[in-house]
């Protein structure tokens, strides 16, 4: 099941952009043309001619640039020039504004807009920008602790370092913003940004703290719709399916257009919950009404593990069917599913249909051994096939000897081979399994086949010993009196009619049967 949603990240739509009231002309002596220019360019833009008034700011800096005006006309250029969307001639303009110096609330406001404007051209594609961008914000914080925007900074500071890479760091001062700044415009913003922050940094408890404090405390947010899709993937991963069901299906009625994400993740949290047939029902109804979307293969393959856990194979066959068809991002394990579906349904001819389907795509990709056990388990069920399974048994061996699907592929072999009445080999491929896979659930099975093996090559001491060393080692299984009946066989071949009785005895109680 896959994560949908992203983090929600501030664009220049939503910037901080409200209103920049010119201040009063300085103290210190000043020129009267430079008076002069400053009223005009000050005119132009209180009348938001903005274009007009960088022209006007630009010519002051030329032409009186070490009058006391030219450090408040280089700040007020770079406003222009955000209005404008020109943020790369903006920060230069800030940045030349906090170089040639100026009283301190032009200079502060200048270091808050040069942090500012970085980080706004970062988001507006240019990523190699965030680093600059939280040394300014940074150098901004630091010089002006007091300023009206400090929750700002600190917030988009936060948001400069998560997308730095400095993940561990940005969660800081999102905290450390959260309990400094209790009322700051800025806080539901720095909450969702730290619980999912947390959440991504694998920290489920302290993410899920946050969020919720978002939901009680700011309900009618935003970005509520997003904080309940949160807890609802936190609460599944908790194995609290019942609460994540609480928090989506509300969401079911708000937002049409996320309304497919909603029912991925109810579709998961009632597959947590073990509601098997009812996810299905959820995963269904993306894959139908919403089949050109990214979530239709997704949810065509949910539907189809759900409809196969909820024990409805036939449910679950035309969604596999389909996967196939599309070749779409699930059509291989859509063909392993049908396969082992088809498998059980006693259609080998039509499992072995399902993978030829697919496995040339399958080529070098990971899932390649997969289906090719997939392929020689379905021939191995037709029985005039067996010769050709065993083949591609031991072919998986030679090919994958370091597969998590080799300790099949062996028992496999062994059983192949003893089939094949070649018990030499047989004993070969059980003695290589059992001695690196001893404590595997084919163990038993396999020490079985190699006890056969034995006593076929005619070693009849041998396969008593084999025998009796599986019926002590797993008194409770079931196949207990069946070995034993084996091994009383075997005693018999060489006429150990007294010990084979004694056997007999212990085996009787556990058959059953004519």
């Amino acid at each position: 099941m896959c994560r949908l949603h992203q983090r929600v990240l501030l664009t220049v739509a939503v910037a901080i952009l409200a209103s920049f009231p010119l201040a009063a002309e300085p103290e210190k002596p000043s020129t009267e043309p430079a008076r002069s220019a400053y009223a005009s360019a000050a005119a132009l833009q209180n009348r938001e001619a903005w274009d007009l008034a960088s022209e006007e700011w630009t010519s002051l800096i030329e032409l009186f640039p070490n009058d006391p005006l030219a450090a408040k006309a280089r700040y007020y250029l770079g406003i222009c020039e955000l209005k404008l969307n020109k943020i790369d001639r903006a920060r230069a303009a800030f940045a030349a504004a906090i170089k040639a110096g100026g009283d301190e609330t032009t200079l502060g406001d200048a270091r808050w807009e040069l942090g500012r404007s970085t980080f706004l051209e970062a988001e507006s594609g240019k990523r190699e920008l965030y680093a600059a961008a939280a040394t300014a914000l940074e150098d901004f914080i630091a010089k002006h602790p007091q300023h009206s925007h400090i929750s700002d900074a600190l917030y988009f500071d936060g948001e400069s370092l998560w997308q730095s890479d400095k993940k561990e760091k940005a969660i800081e001062v999102w905290s450390g913003m959260i309990q400094k700044s209790p009322q700051a415009s800025r806080l539901p913003d720095a909450l969702y940004s730290l619980g999912v922050g947390l959440a991504e940094l694998k920290k489920p408890k302290e993410a899920s703290a946050a969020l919720s404090r978002h939901a009680r405390e700011f309900p009618e947010h935003r970005l509520a719709f997003d904080v309940a899709m949160w807890r609802a993937d936190l609460a599944v991963e908790a194995g609290l399916p019942a609460d994540a069901l609480k928090l989506l299906e509300p969401l079911l009625k708000i937002e049409p257009e996320r309304r497919a994400d909603v029912l991925l993740r109810l579709g998961q949290a009632r597959f947590a919950a073990g509601q098997h047939a009812l996810a299905a029902e959820a995963f269904e109804q993306v894959a139908r009404d919403y089949s050109g979307s990214q979530f239709a293969s997704q949810a065509a393959m949910s539907a189809a593990t759900s409809q196969l856990e909820a024990k409805q194979p036939e449910k679950a066959r035309p969604w596999l069917e389909g996967l196939i068809k599309t070749e779409g991002p699930h059509q291989l394990d859509a063909a392993h599913l049908l396969s082992t579906l088809e498998l059980d349904a006693g259609a080998p001819a039509k499992a072995i249909a399902a993978i030829d389907a697919v496995m040339p795509k399958a080529k070098g990709l990971p899932i390649e051994p997969r289906l090719m056990i997939d392929r020689a388990d379905a021939i191995w069920e037709i029985p005039d096939r067996r010769a050709e399974a065993l083949v591609a048994y031991e072919s998986f061996l030679t090919a994958y000897p370091l597969s998590p699907l080799l300790q099949q592929a062996l028992s496999m072999a062994a059983l192949g081979q003893l089939e094949m009445k070649k018990p030499e080999l047989a004993i070969e491929r059980a003695d290589t399994f059992l001695k690196q896979f001893a404590s595997d659930k084919l163990a038993v099975d396999v020490g079985r086949i190699r006890a056969e093996a034995v006593f076929a090559k005619g070693d009849c001491q041998g396969a008593v010993t084999a025998y009796a060393s599986l019926s002590a080692a797993h008194p409770a299984a079931p196949q207990r009196s069946t070995w034993m009946l084996r091994q009383a066989a075997a005693l018999v071949t060489f006429k150990q009619w007294k010990e084979a009785h004694e056997v007999l005895v212990q085996a009787i109680p556990g058959l059953t049967g004519d």
